[in-house]
């Protein structure tokens, strides 16, 4: 049973730092053993993974000069999430980052979180911060993170650069099949009254193939965002709606080892991309913008039918030879 707004609150009231910090998978910072507590008690992995990937992928440490100050305010079923930079200088906060969440059942009607770093922490984490201290008096680098994790291969992969897709070597078939899909993209947007997105693409092979160097060249040929996600950290179909709700119009969805998704997630993601719409209770639908879903897997048969039929474009991958 998911815990009560006054438990919740007697907890980050109490909540002094925590030693123990989580690696996020989808985008390689990390977050504090508070927040993973809120979210297992309240049912709310949603909001760590909406803040972390609109960190990584909106550059929001850049932005706010590695202090990130974010809110989560609900009423009525409804919720905001606001990102700011605290005041740099002394000035007034500047809102770099807003999300209108359509339904919640989260418990409190505001959490205030921050991100020093990479690295998710509650207000109580702050040097000097406690139950009768004002959450406007922490500075901006008053938040005290006892230790600080690495991600040497997001380094890696953010430090490659993304190759045109007449300059991949290898694959030869599944680029010349790429290169006649985004000429045609280009040519249908061109026509387009309104915003179209890359159709959906389904690459099977084994490890190895590059497959996610190819999903980063489709982006950079599209000009459009990419997202990337492991399949197995898409447990359940809340993780489906929390990701999803961070895709804007014509952006790319990379999904690697998309045949590890449970049935019940395949369900959420297959009616996501038939409907182009995500169903949160019995009531609540929200709508989305047209993006574009790259899946990766080593055996397309682990995927059900239904699934693999949501693909207009599939590719076979193999093993590059010297």
């Amino acid at each position: 049973m998911p815990a009560t707004a006054a438990e919740l609150e007697a907890f980050i009231a109490q909540a002094n730092g925590f030693e123990t910090h989580y690696r996020h998978a989808l985008t390689g910072m990390s977050y504090s053993e508070g927040v993973k507590h809120i979210a297992n008690e309240a049912g709310a992995y949603w909001l760590i993974d909406l803040i972390l990937i609109a960190s990584k992928f909106e550059k929001l440490q850049e932005k706010c000069e590695g202090m990130e100050f974010w809110t989560l305010t609900t009423k009525g079923g409804k919720g905001e999430v606001i990102c700011t930079d605290g005041g740099m200088d002394g000035g007034e906060a500047k809102v770099v980052f807003a999300r209108t969440i359509p339904f919640t059942d989260f418990p409190l009607e505001l959490i205030e979180l921050y991100n020093d770093g990479g690295i998710l922490c509650l207000p109580g984490a702050a040097v000097g911060f406690g139950s009768s201290t004002d959450s406007s008096m922490v500075g901006r680098r008053g938040v005290m993170i006892a230790t600080a994790t690495t991600d040497k291969e997001a380094e890696s992969m953010n430090s490659e650069i993304v190759p045109a897709l007449a300059h991949v070597i290898g694959q030869t078939r599944a680029v010349a099949v790429l290169r006649t899909a985004i000429d045609s993209y280009f040519y249908d947007r061109k026509k387009a009254a309104d915003e179209i997105a890359f159709p959906h693409l389904l690459m099977t092979g084994p490890a190895g193939c590059r497959q996610m160097m190819l999903s980063e060249t489709v982006a950079r040929e599209c000009g459009s965002t990419l997202h990337t996600e492991l399949a197995q950290n898409l447990k359940t179909p809340e993780h489906i709606h929390g990701a999803a709700m961070m895709l804007e119009p014509g952006d790319i969805w990379f999904v690697d080892e998309i045949h590890e998704l449970p049935p019940a997630t395949q369900v959420a993601l297959y009616r996501a991309l038939e409907e182009r719409k995500l169903f949160l209770g019995k009531k609540h639908i929200v709508n989305l913008p047209p993006f574009c879903l790259i899946g990766a897997t080593t055996d397309e048969h682990l995927l059900t039918r239904s699934m693999r039929e949501r693909f207009r474009i599939r590719l076979r991958l193999t093993h590059y030879t010297e």
